[in-house]
């Protein structure tokens, strides 16, 4: 058996003692079920997983919260593709605006795309922080926003929350930990309309927050 096959039926409990064994022993094993991990939580959240794996996988989620945390960021990616309730030229107007916005001393502007992947790939977007950023703007690519709350992604914790002014919201750099990020922004009648992700990476000499 190969060493993913063994990795994958770990995480569904089907994995018996050797892959326990593998998983307290052997850190290249760890790094593989790691991997491996967010595989099954991408599957899951498109739900093209088999029902039996589907529910083992239930199993795990349920015991194991950063990895449910997790799913709910991927879920997140999964929505942000198939809701149709955004203009298809909101996107390219985010990134514009961003591009003008007035330069301030110490506001980084990033244009976010809805679910936060990049045009045509799949990795996140990023907002890279360096020491003299004080405030992060995020532009925003959707009609209607009237509110947003950002949470941080590994630890479920709400970091932020308030209004959605001319299309963006600006959050102080010192509430951005290194990680992932889920912003989620609602209408005038609290539905939720959108969800925004993005990783924080920090330079040095920027503590890291939140």
């Amino acid at each position: 058996m190969g060493d993913e096959r063994l990795a994958r039926e770990f995480l569904l409990g089907m994995g018996g003692e050797d892959a326990e064994a593998r998983f307290a022993g052997d850190e290249e094993f760890r790094l593989l079920v790691q991997a491996v991990e967010r595989d099954l939580i991408d599957e899951y959240a498109a739900g093209s997983m088999e029902p039996g794996e589907r529910s083992s996988f239930a199993g795990y989620l349920a015991l194991h919260p950063r990895a449910a945390e997790r799913l709910a960021f991927a879920r997140s990616l999964v929505r942000s593709r198939t809701r149709r309730r955004l203009w298809p030229w909101a996107v390219a107007a985010a990134a514009l605006l961003a591009g003008f916005w007035p330069a301030e001393s110490g506001v980084l502007a990033v244009a976010l795309t809805p679910g936060g992947l990049r045009s045509g790939g799949d990795s996140v977007q990023r907002v890279r922080l360096a020491p003299e950023h004080r405030i992060v703007r995020l532009v925003l690519a959707t009609e209607g926003a009237v509110t947003a709350t950002l949470r941080f992604v590994d630890s479920g914790a709400n970091v932020w929350s308030g209004q959605v002014t001319d299309g963006s919201v600006s959050i102080p750099a010192a509430k951005l930990a290194a990680g992932d990020h889920l912003l989620t922004v609602r209408d005038s009648r609290g539905e939720e309309i959108a969800d925004y992700t993005f990783r924080v990476e920090h330079s040095s000499g920027v503590p890291n927050g939140a």
